[in-house]
């Protein structure tokens, strides 16, 4: 089995669980799932960071280059992703902040019962 098939994340419903509460829009959630794909093929564990350019991110055919700028900014400013623009010609640094995630989800389960 190879790296990126195991994965690092192992609770992805976690996501789906930010979306119904309103806490992550769909096209947010769209890119954080694209980008903990490429977390686990490009990086070597939880809490590196990774390279990846816009181009290939929009080559999914998933989310336009516009839409992929406004929503990198929404979740750095929400605290989900760490990121570090490349310049001309060079990828934009990303690192997933999983505690992040986690923790939100902790703190809404705990309100919510």
């Amino acid at each position: 089995m190879k790296q990126y098939d195991k994965g690092f994340y192992k609770k992805p419903h976690l996501l789906l669980k930010l979306v119904a509460e309103k806490q992550l829009t769909k096209t947010e959630y769209l890119l954080l799932d694209i980008l903990l794909h490429l977390h686990n093929i490009f990086s070597g564990s939880k809490n590196k960071w990774f390279f990846c350019t816009d181009e290939y991110i929009c080559s999914f055919n998933l989310i336009s280059i516009k839409t992929l700028g406004q929503i990198k900014k929404s979740l750095s400013k929400k605290g989900y992703i760490q990121i570090k623009q490349g310049y001309s010609h060079v990828a934009t640094k990303y690192k997933i902040c999983f505690d992040v995630i986690e923790n939100r989800n902790i703190l809404s389960y705990n309100i919510t019962r």
